[in-house]
């Protein structure tokens, strides 16, 4: 057992071998680092596209993928539908930014086990590979309510109701602009910002302003 893990918060019963594949090097050292802070969780590979992650397997014994859909080579879905056919015990997990309605039908008929946004906590990492390794499968609830949306068309409607100045700000934040140049942009405070901000995030049931800008994009309000 390695040692400087917390046994008592992160601990999963059953050894668990996992491979993770994303093409940026310092989202997969980030993840690296994270599951080394789980008992009971042993990396066994990373790649940087679908097709290396389907060499890997060939040659390692793996329980669980945590894999980016966007990939090059194979992308993250092909890959799921090939490890569900050519390796059916290993459960894929897609941890990505992309949570569109058609990404997760998708994700769903590829046979993948879990679907995370990549902002996902640490509770919510360990959760998930937790329920992965008692054979239960795992949707975030950014994920179930994006596909929800789809059939519910009035409710998403009723998530988007932001007045014109809310625009404005959503607009120049997807923009990357920060609050200061924002608020000089408008003619307003920084704190009229932050206040626009904190209204648009209670609206639209979002905690931070990166899933502010990521949900803003996903459904087309800039």
């Amino acid at each position: 057992m390695q040692t400087g893990k917390a046994k008592t918060d992160y601990y999963i019963e059953t050894m668990t071998r996992i491979i993770i594949a994303d093409d940026h090097r310092l989202f997969l050292d980030g993840m690296a680092a994270m599951l080394d802070q789980f008992d009971g969780v042993k990396l066994v590979g990373t790649a940087s596209n679908g097709e290396q992650v389907l060499e890997l397997l060939r040659q390692k014994t793996c329980d669980i993928v945590l894999m980016d859909i966007s990939m090059p080579v194979v992308n993250g879905l092909v890959a799921a539908q090939r490890i569900s056919q050519e390796f059916p015990q290993v459960k894929v997990a897609l941890v990505s930014v992309n949570v569109t309605p058609e990404y997760v039908k998708e994700a769903l008929r590829s046979g993948v086990w879990a679907y995370i946004l990549k902002d996902a906590n640490r509770e919510e990492l360990y959760k998930m590979i937790q329920m992965l390794a008692d054979g239960k499968k795992y949707f975030g609830e950014a994920v179930i309510l994006n596909l929800a949306y789809e059939y519910m068309p009035e409710t998403a409607t009723s998530h988007v109701s932001l007045t014109a100045r809310e625009r404005q700000v959503l607009e120049l934040m997807a923009q990357e602009f920060t609050a200061p140049e924002i608020a000089q942009k408008l003619y307003i405070s920084k704190d009229t910002v932050e206040t626009h901000k904190r209204n648009m995030l209670k609206k639209l049931g979002l905690k931070n302003s990166y899933a502010l800008v990521k949900y803003a994009i996903q459904h087309g309000l800039v």
